[in-house]
């Protein structure tokens, strides 16, 4: 098991150590997701966990977790030996988690890896191992995570890692509330010392019922502040950390004066005005990137299917299993690739600035202007990580650990233009600019696109403000937070990262996809057969007007009229809201049964001929696109989303109205701008 602070290159690590041979998983009765990976060495099998980054095993959001990993020998996650992940710059920081985690794990081996020894050495920190190994009593090992023979030898000191690391602070942790510590260990029949004072301050998350009713009385009896118990604990790791410091590593101060430029980098990147405004401009150039980078990947995944297509409705005998997959099955798997370049390029991006340590910054910088609306700097951490995907950036607010700013940035989080939201936004934004068009080098599609994403930000902005006036909590919040030292990202690493994610995106929106473009096409395709007098019979139609989802299309159709959609528009509409990302294949699955003479090879273009049957000219126009638009920037189209509210709040009712309520802000959004585009410059 990987285990360490964050920006230490652990997920480096995993990626050199287990290549591409990796899944995502969830932690044992949890919904926090992990990397599992694999690897041989001295033809031994090794299955590795890479966890989330944390500083302090107390301030955890997954404390509860790693207590039960570290300490429960039945857990399916125990592990055989921990490799603790340090940052060789910044070692003092670092082991304040290396003692707790050898404190809460004694029985455990534990291999303390010193990473960056390059940075290390360039910032003039010189690090003696031997000596820093024997002041410890641990197995050491210092490394270039970018190096493959370091790789290598971390492997080997892991197949010949067998010692079981004794305590670090007993003696003086048990001075701290000895009665306590003695009355949890004769409860819960411990022999851990570190174990029972860690369950005094956790135990709240840790239990429930009889159990958190007898601590809460034991500790009002022996009159202990739990807080005062982690100032205390920090205070006596710390010292004894600097004793070792001392110890160990000497410090060159002309290097370390000379390597200290980024500071006046800082005072830029962080600047209150200057730092916002190359925020916007990182931002923009993400979106650029988004458009110019995919065009190329993009048409080579329409050429391939445009020749599968081809080839079976030009090869084959048009039957039942032929219709279903040229357009069913193909224009739903389409749609899904055909977006993938820039989806790609978005998780690719996202993951540079948090590796060279941007990330870290925008959440020092907006923790200033986030607090003038109820929410905290690592709010900024779910709302970046919302461009990706909502459930995880819902499940990473745990880091916050105000209740009103937690609350309320899972309530604005789904608000964030996701990956979902996407390929909807590229496609209807081709429809509205067909042609690619340039002014000054900015293409006008990308400017739309950072506009609609605007858009998502202002509109949390305006709610977060509002619920912070709502709700009442007197709680007070704080923020701490390392800006880590700048560094080049690993080229294999975002490589790796990029297509672990992509996959999973695929993986999961795949299934839904699939099944989603089945259903339409059955009920595209077949209708009932009114010629047989009390009986209904299923039909092949050779019209999607006599389909059954014709029917089910005029009846929502003068609904949704006024927002200049028609019953084709809805019925997508209604099936995305399994998962946005659904309406594309929607429009691809019904359009593509409507036009199957016409032989064409983009769905963009499939979609500029379809017409509205009342008035006989082009459905998407300049409005109802827009309309469409703003509907997907506001609407809560996401089951997955709906149900982590649900886990994360413990509130059935807050997800159900918070459904109902986007819903009605997207309709009459929609409405609005509908009404406004048609009526004046149409």
């Amino acid at each position: 098991m990987l285990l360490g602070n964050p920006n230490v290159g652990k997920s480096t690590i995993f990626n050199k150590i287990t290549g591409l041979n990796q899944k995502v998983s969830n932690f044992a009765g949890s919904t926090i997701n992990n990397f599992n990976g694999y690897f041989k060495c001295q033809k031994r099998l090794y299955k590795i966990i890479d966890t989330p980054g944390i500083y302090n095993l107390h301030n955890s959001c997954n404390n509860k977790i790693f207590y039960n990993i570290l300490t429960n020998k039945d857990n399916v996650d125990y592990p055989y030996i921990i490799i603790y992940v340090a940052d060789s710059s910044n070692l003092k920081r670092n082991l304040f988690l290396y003692t707790q985690v050898i404190d809460l794990s004694a029985n455990i081996p534990v291999v303390l890896v010193l990473n960056m020894k390059d940075i290390a050495l360039n910032n003039g920190i010189l690090i003696d191992s031997d000596e820093l190994s024997t002041q410890i009593n641990n197995s050491i090992i210092s490394i270039n995570s970018n190096n493959a023979k370091d790789i290598t030898k971390l492997k080997n000191k892991i197949f010949y890692c067998k010692k079981k690391t004794s305590f670090f602070l007993t003696e003086n942790i048990d001075n701290i509330a000895p009665n306590l510590v003695s009355l949890i260990s004769k409860k819960f029949n411990i022999n851990n010392i570190y174990q029972c004072l860690y369950i005094i301050n956790n135990y709240k998350i840790l239990f429930n019922g009889e159990n958190t009713e007898y601590i809460n009385s034991a500790i009002k009896n022996h009159k202990i502040i739990v807080k005062r118990l982690q100032v205390q604990e920090t205070i006596i790791r710390y010292k004894f950390i600097q004793k070792i410091i001392q110890k160990c590593i000497l410090y060159d101060n002309k290097i370390v004066k000379k390597y200290y430029w980024y500071k006046n980098i800082d005072k830029i990147i962080t600047h209150p005005v200057y730092g916002i405004a190359i925020f916007i401009l990182i931002l923009i150039i993400i979106f650029q990137c988004i458009f110019t980078l995919s065009k190329y990947p993009t048409m080579l995944i329409n050429n391939i299917f445009s020749t599968i297509h081809y080839l079976i409705t030009n090869n084959f005998k048009n039957n039942l299993i032929i219709d279903l997959l040229v357009y069913g099955i193909i224009p739903g798997i389409q749609n899904l690739f055909i977006f993938i370049p820039q989806i790609s390029i978005l998780f690719a991006i996202i993951y540079i600035l948090e590796d060279i340590g941007y990330i870290s910054r925008i959440i020092f910088i907006m923790d200033h202007y986030m607090r003038h609306i109820g929410l905290n700097g690592y709010s900024v951490i779910a709302l970046i990580s919302g461009m990706a995907c909502s459930v995880p950036a819902i499940v990473s607010s745990r880091n916050i650990k105000n209740y009103k700013e937690r609350l309320i940035t899972i309530l604005v989080t789904p608000l964030i233009s996701c990956s979902a939201r996407l390929p909807i936004y590229i496609l209807l934004i081709s429809l509205i600019i067909p042609q690619d068009t340039y002014y000054y080098g900015i293409n006008y599609k990308g400017l739309l696109l950072f506009g609609m994403y605007m858009l998502s930000i202002t509109i949390v902005v305006i709610y977060a403000y509002l619920m912070n006036k709502v709700i009442v909590n007197k709680e007070m919040s704080s923020l701490i937070i390392e800006l880590p030292k700048y560094k080049i990202p690993s080229l294999y690493s975002i490589i790796i990262t990029m297509l672990n994610k992509t996959k999973i995106f695929i993986i999961e929106v795949s299934k839904i996809l699939i099944t989603t473009s089945v259903v339409l096409w059955f009920l595209s395709s077949y209708g009932f057969d009114y010629e047989q007098k009390n009986k209904i019979y299923i039909k092949k139609v050779s019209n999607i007007e006599k389909s059954y989802i014709s029917s089910l299309g005029h009846y929502i159709e003068p609904y949704i009229a006024p927002l200049g959609f028609d019953w084709r528009i809805g019925i997508c509409i209604i099936s995305s809201i399994s998962a946005r990302e659904v309406f594309v294949s929607s429009m691809s699955t019904i359009y593509s049964i409507e036009f199957k003479n016409d032989n064409l090879d983009s769905m963009k273009k499939d979609i500029r001929l379809v017409k509205n049957y009342n008035t006989g000219m082009p459905l998407f126009n300049m409005a109802n696109s827009c309309s469409l638009l703003i509907f997907y920037v506001f609407s809560m189209q996401c089951i997955s989303t709906l149900i982590v509210m649900y886990r994360e709040t413990e509130n059935i009712i807050i997800p159900i109205i918070y459904f109902i309520w986007m819903t009605l802000q997207a309709y009459f959004a929609s409405w609005i701008v509908y009404n406004i585009i048609y009526r004046y410059f149409m």
